[in-house]
């Protein structure tokens, strides 16, 4: 006769723990809202009451293994693809031509690494109250390995002008066998695309009443260092606002959205280019 027998605490341990495991890799998405009200009242430009600002995040976990590559091989995060050897750092000041030196030994990492070069595309149109809607798509150096992405948006309207940006970065990527301008303007050829990621920025409100005009987009240039100012917590809307405005922005980062009440809605997703103006941005 076969008697059932309870499992003992140590097989439960060890079963939870294969459990865990399992789920590990698995995509997980966790959202928070930041009430950024005191942010409006203590660092928002003090020159007239309709002006407001405001920041949320949204951080997104994926296990690399599940993201798919364009324009080059699934395995170019080995550095295999990259056709070239480690080198010393390019001279990089971090301006607007690269987000980092490279590193020495050609390993970097862990390290964040900001959305530098891709495709964007943003709204044309929406209506008062809705947010605005951004896909971006980043080129990477097939040398480097990411596992998980998060961003930031925010938008000022110093006089009732209402302007927004997005933030949208990649946390503890490594690097092997790198060159020099893996965070530069390398060869677009070797660009590995990331899937395409889906936020929004906004809605636009300012002094209680929603904002209606066109406002410009900006999907910024930050430098590694900056990026990882933000993602440790320097991400009210002044602090984003005062990295962007420390740096040069090139044309291609700067989106027009009109918002009127005759506008089609907004779509859930850029996906549309009658809807979205696209368009690759850093090269």
């Amino acid at each position: 006769m076969l008697i059932a027998r309870s499992p003992s605490p140590r097989a439960l341990l060890v079963a939870s723990l294969l459990v865990l495991a399992a789920c590990h890799d698995k995509y997980e998405m966790v959202t928070v809202a930041l009430d950024s009200a005191s942010d409006v009242t203590t660092e928002a430009p003090t020159t007239g009451a309709s002006e407001s600002a405001t920041a949320s995040v949204t951080v997104t976990a994926t296990a690399s293994a599940t993201e798919g590559t364009s324009g080059a091989s699934a395995s170019a995060s080995s550095g295999e693809s990259s056709g070239v050897g480690t080198t010393a750092p390019a001279p990089c000041d971090t301006g607007p031509e690269c987000t980092s030196p490279g590193d020495p030994d050609g390993d970097p990492g862990p390290t964040t690494v900001p959305y530098f070069r891709g495709r964007a595309c943003v709204a044309k149109a929406v209506k008062p109250g809705e947010a605005i809607p951004i896909r971006l798509e980043a080129c990477m150096h097939p040398c480097l390995k990411t596992n998980a992405f998060a961003y930031r948006h925010a938008f000022r309207c110093p006089g009732g002008a209402c302007e927004a940006t997005a933030v949208l970065w990649f946390g503890d990527v490594t690097g092997s066998e790198c060159p020099s301008d893996v965070f530069a303007k390398f060869d677009p050829a070797l660009c590995v695309y990331k899937p395409a990621i889906d936020i929004k920025a906004g809605p636009l409100a300012f002094g209680g009443n929603n904002f209606e005009g066109d406002a410009p987009i900006v999907i910024p240039y930050l430098s590694n260092d900056q990026t990882a100012e933000i993602a440790a917590g320097a991400d009210t809307s002044a602090e984003i606002w005062s990295r962007i405005d420390a740096n040069v922005q090139e044309e291609s980062r700067l989106f027009t959205v009109s918002v009127a009440a005759g506008s089609p809605s907004a779509p859930a997703a850029c996906d549309d280019p009658d809807l979205c103006d696209c368009r690759d941005v850093g090269f």
